[in-house]
């Protein structure tokens, strides 16, 4: 029976950039209420992220677990311009993007809200990948937009958790009107210095 995987990262330092957008407090709230009934399922199995850390990804610069060879903060000073400029021109006549968010899914890592947008998130990370080369062994832009509301932290079966998500609903749109190039230092996005924010207009 496939098992979950314990997220090994909690409490280490990491440093990255990426550029990612928060939500509302009233899309928190909701959020919030569904993490709550998966700590009632799971019990210590899982930990839940802070609703005001909650975030969707757009992509990573310099990835958090991706180890370089070389001081971070130098390699972001080395790559900002053109990343900057890049991502300016692929955002260029987008406006603010609506995020239905009704689908809840478990992998063996982690437990996730799938949203769907009409294409925007897509269209931005192409225009971005047709002008940058990412640094070596950084990961892809996601696939999917997507946000992480729990992961595991002990080694434990995971279809009975799957079936729990079957049962459980969660229905909202979130509107991004911009998204934010972070410094994080860790992988629950606590205390990320905001860097530059991207409007969407």
């Amino acid at each position: 029976m496939e098992k979950t995987v314990p997220h090994p990262y909690l409490g280490h330092e990491f440093i990255g950039y990426v550029i990612n957008s928060d939500f509302s407090k009233a899309s928190q709230d909701k959020i919030a209420e569904l993490q709550q009934k998966f700590v009632n399922e799971l019990g210590d199995d899982v930990y839940t992220t802070e609703p005001e850390r909650l975030h969707i990804t757009l992509m990573d610069w310099v990835a958090p677990l991706v180890d370089y060879h070389r001081d971070k903060d130098k390699i972001f000073k080395e790559i900002f311009e053109q990343y900057d400029q890049a991502v300016e021109k692929s955002i260029k006549g987008i406006g603010p993007i609506d995020i239905q968010f009704c689908t809840v899914s478990v992998g063996p890592e982690a437990i996730f809200l799938i949203g769907e947008d009409t294409g925007q998130y897509k269209a931005i990370r192409d225009s971005f990948l047709r002008q940058i080369s990412l640094l070596p062994n950084t990961k892809m832009p996601p696939k999917i937009v997507h946000t992480t509301i729990a992961r595991f932290s002990k080694v434990t079966d995971l279809e009975p958790i799957r079936e729990f998500a079957i049962g459980q609903s969660i229905d909202f749109t979130e509107r991004v009107n911009y998204f934010r190039l972070l410094r994080s230092t860790d992988t629950t996005m606590k205390d990320p210095k905001i860097i530059k924010r991207y409007y969407l207009k």
